[in-house]
């Protein structure tokens, strides 16, 4: 049985629809992010099951048992802020002690000697939050998290104030501690990079809607609407007419070109080529990285190099073509055997093509 089931969730603001009936599970020991742009019910989200916030409808369950009615500080439930919310007159361990307020069974100065080890940060007890760096926070705030031993921990974006090379670190800190405790996690991010690395499963969410849910790699490599294959990773996007469906392909004409798509490959899980003929309206996705600077069969066009940005081992070349300024990513020693204004053929395989019906 799923640890936490959260079941046709709704939540208003006045006239604003801040979610709607959206539905997940949480199994035990599981890592679960919570992806989307700003305003589309991630927070939301997190504070209901939190108890911060009343939803308008749909349940909310652990262990197969409703906790709508339970206060707050009676969900187990730990919560880490964006903004860290430590008591700036309180010093590391008294931080850290108020957590275990929640729970009168643990001996309090053992928990946060045991805490302040688990985030490395001996030494620290006496300093107040002003005399710490905002990485130093973010763990005091994740100790007191702990401290009461919740079921669950909560988090809401506690990385987005911190420099990339320390939301790196701090965030791989974090999943390793939610391992090794074996804690059951939600984790609240807009960084797609930071769910991919972080996540068992991800939730990609979109005005108050759960778009799709899966694992980092389906949600990447197989999005199952077009605003996932817009939103996870960066894609270039054609509109187009199917044309013909016929030995396993799919030809879309864009513009007076023909591009293949493999119909296995390229539709979405609920979509076969049964629910789709001749003459409507697709958009076709092509990930940058399946773009590449050669000649390669059918889905070949004519391009101009107009721009290169260095990214380590590959290069984004941006390119001119008669669809508008298109990406790919490519190794960076191929990049730099090119210039801006040089002539280059640009394709991409049938089987990296991804399709969606437009309405």
């Amino acid at each position: 049985m799923p640890e936490l089931v959260v079941e046709n969730l709704t939540k208003s603001f006045g006239k604003v629809n801040a979610l709607y009936r959206i539905s997940f599970t949480l199994s035990q020991g599981e890592f679960l992010t919570l992806l989307g742009p700003s305003g589309c019910g991630k927070t939301t989200t997190l504070r209901l099951i939190a108890g911060f916030d009343r939803p308008n409808g749909g349940r909310i369950t652990i262990d197969g048992r409703s906790i709508l009615n339970d206060p707050p500080e009676d969900r187990q439930i730990g919560f880490v802020f964006q903004n860290y919310a430590l008591f700036p007159h309180m010093n590391v361990a008294r931080n850290i002690a108020y957590g275990t307020r929640f729970n009168r069974g643990i001996p309090t100065k053992r928990r946060v000697r045991e805490l302040l080890d688990l985030v490395d940060l001996r030494g620290f007890e006496r300093r107040t939050p002003a005399e710490l760096s905002s990485g130093q926070q973010q763990r005091v705030a994740l100790a007191r998290a702990l401290a009461p031993r919740p079921r669950l921990l909560l988090l809401d974006e506690p990385l987005s104030a911190l420099d990339a090379s320390l939301r790196e670190s701090l965030r791989m800190q974090i999943r390793n501690i939610q391992q090794e405790l074996t804690l059951s996690t939600v984790y609240v991010t807009h960084d797609q990079a930071e769910a991919l690395s972080l996540a068992d499963r991800i939730v990609v969410m979109q005005s108050g809607v759960i778009q799709q849910i899966g694992t980092p790699q389906k949600v990447y490599e197989h999005p199952q609407t077009e605003f996932v294959a817009s939103f996870i990773g960066r894609a270039n996007r054609f509109s187009g007419t199917v044309t013909v469906i016929k030995h396993g392909l799919i030809s879309v004409k864009v513009g007076e070109f023909l591009f293949f798509v493999t119909s296995e490959a390229g539709l979405p899980d609920d979509l076969d080529t049964s629910q789709i003929t001749p003459g409507d309206h697709v958009s076709l996705f092509v990930k940058e990285e399946h773009m590449q600077l050669r000649e390669g069969g059918q889905n070949t066009i004519s391009a101009q190099v107009a721009s290169r940005q260095y990214r380590g081992e590959t290069s984004i070349v941006h390119l001119k073509t008669q669809f508008g300024l298109l990406r790919a990513r490519v190794d960076t020693r191929q990049a730099e055997t090119i210039s801006s204004g040089s002539k280059v053929k640009l394709s991409f395989s049938p089987g990296a093509g991804l399709l969606f019906p437009v309405s």
